[in-house]
């Protein structure tokens, strides 16, 4: 016994309506018509706006660029006055010979160290010669490594120990230098005689009356053609004696592009008047390092670590993220401006933890603290700010979140703002008045709109001397937080 289906009824469809409803339009009132037209204009002016408030990659790139597109941080420094050299031979030949049916085999990288040597002065720069895009010559190698600083009880001198990396030939050297200022400075750099020496030129430029040797790298069984472009790895390990007294330096300058720069934990037994950090393409790394200026500069690597500043330090890198713990002084009096704090890279994340204060107790302070990547997070972190300072705050990305949290100290005004996203605003609540005079805090809005919002705190009644600060956080596509 099967299953029994009842037959539904099917009423006939006059053709006439089935022409009726596929052949016209449903009428529409003129008012809907306008309501319609005025969204669709409206979305894409939203929409164009949005495009042009973002930040490109390439856009962003060029921001950490100067006008002629020329990367700053990677010009060779002022060399100086060369003193002396260190490159010891690796062995009686320079360079391996290639037999005629030579199979392009890798070679291992092999060291040589160089002899220790000290640093007599209290202005230190490093340098290594460019990379080869920088250079004349591009036949010529390059070198590339780390810089190391840390302490040390070992010597009561500063000393500098140095080993080269090589597959084929050492190209490099390691030299002292000195400018007519007294610094002292440490070169990698690369001799010009070791490439005519080593077959630097090309084939078709050969002295017919000095042919290559026949088994020359470069010589008659690869045609003239260069295809062994040596590269040397080179480490230089700077070692501060530790004693009773904090060492002092006016200066401690940089400029060693392809070199990653490690810090150890210099503390206060290391105290710089001047830092001034540049590489690219290699990390910049600090265990914690002490300066009153300093300025730290890397392109497609991150700069990370902790930092401590008085009065001026600037943090930037490119395509690369900055993750810092910032501890940022004030020693400028209230009619020399603000002290100034700067991070900025682009493509990539900026995360900051930051302590600032003062080092006297007649002004709490005037900073200014300035931010900016794009297409990635922006993420700050002040913990503390003396009360009475004054603060003020720009935080820019685009195209991802943006959040700042301000200490409860902060007086001024806020300004948060966005596209597509709501705002958000996060009070603190039971809150003590830092300045122990048992003050209430007014945390005002001004304005409260779906891209954006103002507003205002301070603590007690607000008059003359409520400090001014202000806050401008701003992102494009995506969510902005900032906590009071």
């Amino acid at each position: 016994m099967g299953y029994q289906y009842e037959p539904l009824r099917v009423e006939p469809i006059d053709e006439r309506e089935v022409e009726l409803i596929v052949g016209r339009r449903p009428e529409r009132s003129l008012a809907r018509k306008v309501i319609r037209c005025a969204l669709t204009v409206g979305l894409a002016l939203v929409l164009l706006h949005a495009y042009r408030g973002g930040v490109s990659r390439h856009q962003a790139v060029e921001l950490m660029l100067d006008g002629e597109g020329h990367s700053p941080w990677i010009n060779p420094a002022e060399r100086g006055e060369l003193v002396k050299c260190f490159r010891e031979e690796a062995s009686e030949e320079k360079h391996l010979n290639h037999p005629e049916d030579h199979d392009h085999k890798h070679h291992e990288l092999k060291f040589v160290t160089l002899p220790e040597f000290t640093l007599d002065g209290d202005s230190l720069y490093f340098f290594a010669d460019p990379p080869p895009e920088e250079r004349r010559h591009e036949h010529r190698g390059a070198t590339y490594g780390e810089v190391v600083f840390a302490v040390s009880d070992e010597s009561d001198e500063i000393t500098v120990n140095a080993k080269i990396g090589y597959r084929r030939r050492i190209i490099s050297d390691v030299c002292t230098f000195k400018r007519e200022d007294g610094s002292v400075g440490v070169g990698v750099v690369i001799p010009d005689a070791d490439d005519d020496h080593h077959g630097g030129h090309d084939h078709e430029h050969e002295d017919p009356d000095h042919p290559h040797h026949p088994h020359h790298p470069h010589g008659p069984h690869h045609g003239g053609r260069r295809h062994h472009r040596e590269n040397n790895r080179v480490k230089l390990v700077v070692q501060f004696p530790t004693s009773k007294a904090p060492l002092h330096l006016k200066g401690l300058e940089t400029h060693m592009p392809l070199y990653r720069h490690a810090f150890g934990d210099l503390g206060e037994r290391v105290q710089i008047d001047s830092l001034d950090l540049r590489s690219a393409n290699a990390p910049i790394e600090a265990g914690s390092v002490l300066a009153k200026t300093a300025e730290v500069k890397t392109v497609n690597s991150i700069i990370s670590g902790s930092f401590n500043a008085t009065n001026s330090l600037t943090i930037t890198s490119a395509n690369a993220p900055i993750d810092v713990k910032i501890g940022f002084v004030s020693s400028l009096k209230e009619d020399e401006g603000a002290a100034t704090l700067t991070l900025r890279t682009a493509n990539a994340d900026i995360k900051a933890v930051i302590d600032l204060s003062t080092s006297g107790d007649d002004f709490a302070g005037d900073f200014l603290v300035e931010t900016f990547t794009a297409n990635a997070p922006l993420a700050l972190q002040i913990l503390s700010l003396p009360s009475g300072g004054k603060l003020g705050l720009s935080g820019k990305t685009a195209n991802a979140p943006a959040n700042v949290v301000l200490p409860t100290s902060y007086e001024g005004v806020f300004r948060l703002s966005t596209l597509f996203f709501k705002p958000e605003l996060v009070t603190r609540g039971d809150v003590e008045d830092p300045a122990s005079r048992g003050r209430k805090r007014t945390v005002e809005l001004r304005k409260w709109a779906p891209s954006g919002v103002d507003g205002e705190v301070y603590w007690g009644e607000k008059d003359d001397e409520t400090p001014s600060g202000w806050v401008e956080l701003e992102t494009k596509l995506a969510p902005v937080s900032l906590t009071v």
